[in-house]
C-alpha cells in the first residue's frame, strides 16, 4: 500500500475518492436496511428528540452569544 498514508496530494485525492465511493453508498444502504427491518420509526423518533434538544440548546446558546438573554432569569 504505497498510497497510504498519502505522501502527495494525488495520493490524498485517491484515498478521499475511495472513501467517498465506499462510505456514501454504504450509509445509504445501511439506512435502507434499517428502514426495511422496521427500525425506521424508532430512528425517526430518536432524531425528533435530538432535534428538540438541539433547538433548545441552540436557542439558549444563541441568546447568550448575541446578548439578548433574559438577565433576570
Amino acid at each position: 500500500m504505497d498510497f497510504f498514508p498519502p505522501q502527495s496530494f494525488s495520493d490524498f485525492l485517491l484515498v478521499m475518492g475511495v472513501l467517498f465511493l465506499v462510505f456514501v453508498p454504504g450509509f445509504y444502504l445501511l439506512g435502507q436496511l434499517i428502514w426495511a427491518l422496521g427500525f425506521g420509526p424508532q430512528a425517526s423518533a430518536i432524531a425528533d428528540k435530538m432535534e428538540r434538544i438541539r433547538r433548545t440548546v441552540m436557542r439558549l446558546t444563541g441568546q447568550r452569544l448575541i446578548g439578548t438573554a433574559d438577565r433576570n432569569g
